[in-house]
Formats: C-alpha cells, structure tokens, sequence
C-alpha cells in the first residue's frame, strides 16, 4: 500500500507531422492518500482511462509526474510499478480454469513456491465468494462471477494500489449494484489505495472517498461526493453530477434581481452584497430538483406558475417535468416530489426556488459565485463523519 500523486501529469498524442498535437490530459494534478479510494469521473473521452494508464505505465507520460509511495515512476515499467489492474473486459484466458487465471500473475511474475501460490490463491477465492469455482472455465462462469475471479487475479498480487478502469460496466444494473457494494467493503478490508475510473456519477457518488472530475482532459473538481454535489467549482460539475441534473436558467442581474427569459427572481439585500458583482452581469441560475417546492398556496415571493408536462412515478418518488409559459418545449424543467403523484400532465401549479437553495455561475466562465446554503453548519466532508 502507498500513497498515489500526480503532479502536473499531461499526455500529449502526436502524429508524425502534428507539432501541436491532441492534448488528452492537461496538468492534472491529484494526490490520493495511502488507503484511499478515488473516482476518476466525466464523460466519455475526458482523458479518465488514459489517465489511469499513465498510472499503470501502458502510457507514456508527455510532462509532470507520477509518484506511488516515495518514488516516481515515470520511467518505471508498467510490470516492475507493483500496480494491478483491472479491465472493463474482464480479459481471463478461457482456456484456463479460475484457479490458474488467478496464479497465473504469480507464477509468471513471482519466485513463490507453488505452495504458497496454492495458498494465496485459496485465500483469495474465498474472500471473493468463489472458492468453489476453481476448477470451472471462464465460459462456464455468469458476468459476476467473471468479474469475481478479474478482481481475485488484482488481489492475488497484493499490489501497491488498485486501478479499475470501468469494472461494472458490462454487469446488468442489478448485480451492478450489488457489486458496487462488495468493492467498496473488499476496498476498505484490504485498505489498499485505490483508483477507479468510470462514467457513471452514481458510482462515483456511492464508492469514493473521494472523487475527481475531468471534463476535456482538465481536472474540474476534487472533493468527496457531497463537496461536489453541494459545493460544485462551476456549472460543469454541478449539471454532470446529481442524477437528475440541477436545473439550470440563463440571465443578467438587474440591482436586486435576475432576469431570464421566463421569470424574474428576486434575491435578498444581503445576498445581492454578498455576491458582490456589477450590475447586468450575466449569470446562470441553478437549482437541483429535489430543492424546487411545488405548491398552490406559497407566500414566497419569488413563487413562479408552470404546466406539469410529464409525471414519472419512479416509487419512492415522482419526477416531474415542467415548463414554463411561452418556452419552447425543450426549456423543460424538473422537480422530484415525493410519494404518490399529487400532480399529472397539464396541470397547472406554482413553483418556488428557495434562495437558500439556488446556485449562481458566472455565464461566460461557468465558475461558481454562490452555492446553497446547507442546514448543517459544517462543511460537506464533516458530514460524512
């Protein structure tokens, strides 16, 4: 086990005759504690899995550097780096059974006795839930159980740190889930750093300690899930997570209020002083779902009317989609509501958005100038103790 840093990391992919070249990752620097699990997240070519293959050594890396424990491996091979690794394909040779799918990275890489690599191969399986698989074949194996036996060959190994470059991706949502919560109870029993690539915000909500948000090969945002869910850096990282998205309205600042397209929201005094920004600044309003009040007989005063467009009763919850006035149909809005649908589609109701609940971003920049204010008076990391 080691402490993970990366400073300054960028790669660069070049073709024969491009000087400039296509920069994929872009000074990314992160420091991920010894023991700790970290998600790398963002949408699909944001530079998280070459990333994660700087970490591994299958990329050179083009500047900054790479440092597990107290050496940089930059230059260090990927087998001498003491890092395992773990696919989106599972990659288990199929002409082999469980049992020497996961002592094959013994044997090959290791002077252990066959003995001990008996030993730790039965120790692992069990841990996994497979020791009665061994001698099976990869095909006669369901996607759990595949995934199983790639995550016994990492452990087997007893590596430095974890790298998972979209384990669960080929799973069904079911045992996807179930999954989810066997890594993050196998990661914090064994306690080895570990780095975890996906595209899912919901596993990056639910398995890290902490996560670390790429969009376009630059880092947006390192936090725990809460710091970026409640506290997002800027308007990327507030609409990429939360599921459904935070809401989100284009407008300038007029003394005490922000104008948009479909409503005029008035803000506080002290708010407005506290923002501190000129007048006609141009902003964003944003606004998560569960935060948006639905309601007939609100006093408040910045109390809006909206059509319910479409109800999806999801169980536990309704989400509701809506629209203003004159908008065009793609201006939709959501709120979620809880329990049994007390609205259908075409009704009219009242919207309000909290002030202590609004987002405010700078329009041309995205950076964030104000995020909710929460109930709880310490930060969002204290909240998770």
């Amino acid at each position: 086990m080691a402490r993970l840093e990366l400073d300054d990391v960028t790669k660069v992919y070049r073709g024969d005759d491009d000087e400039a070249g296509v920069v994929a990752v872009d000074d990314v620097s992160v420091e991920v504690p010894d023991g700790d699990f970290l998600v790398l997240v963002g949408p699909s070519g944001c530079g998280k899995s070459t990333t994660l293959r700087m970490i591994a050594g299958l990329e050179t890396v083009t500047a900054g550097e790479v440092t597990l424990g107290d050496r940089t491996i930059n230059d260090v091979s990927a087998q001498e780096r003491d890092i395992a690794m773990v696919f989106q394909s599972y990659a288990l040779y199929p002409h082999k059974t469980v049992r020497d799918n996961i002592a094959f990275g013994l044997e090959e890489s290791t002077d252990r006795s066959d003995g001990e690599i008996a030993s730790a191969v039965e120790e692992v399986t069990e841990l996994m839930g497979i020791d009665d698989l061994l001698d099976r074949k990869p095909g006669e194996l369901s996607g759990g159980q595949q995934q199983r036996v790639a995550l016994g060959r990492a452990i087997v190994r007893d590596p430095d740190a974890f790298l998972m470059d979209e384990p669960l991706s080929n799973l069904d949502a079911k045992l996807r889930a179930e999954m989810r919560t066997e890594l993050q109870h196998l990661q914090e029993q064994l306690g080895v750093t570990t780095v975890y690539v996906t595209h899912d915000q919901t596993e990056a909500m639910t398995m890290g300690d902490r996560i670390a948000v790429l969009d376009q090969g630059e880092l947006q945002q390192v936090g725990t899930p809460l710091e970026c869910y409640h506290q997002p850096n800027n308007l990327f990282v507030a609409g990429f997570i939360g599921e459904p998205s935070m809401n989100v309205f284009d407008g300038h600042l007029q003394t005490t209020e922000l104008v948009t397209d479909s409503f005029t929201y008035s803000f506080s005094a002290e708010s407005v002083s506290d923002l501190d920004l000129e007048d006609d600044s141009e902003l964003v309003l944003g606004i998560r779902p569960e935060d948006i009040e639905l309601g007939e007989h609100s006093t408040d005063e910045n109390r809006f009317e909206a059509e319910v467009v479409v109800v999806e009763p999801m169980g536990n919850e309704n989400i509701v989609h809506l629209q203003f006035d004159d908008t065009p149909t793609d201006d939709e809005f959501i709120a979620t509501t809880e329990g049994v649908p007390s609205v259908s589609s075409g009704d009219r109701v009242g919207v309000v958005f909290p002030e202590a609940a609004i987002h405010l971003f700078e329009a041309d920049t995205g950076k964030a100038v104000k995020n909710r204010q929460l109930s709880f008076t310490g930060t969002p990391a204290e909240m998770l103790q």
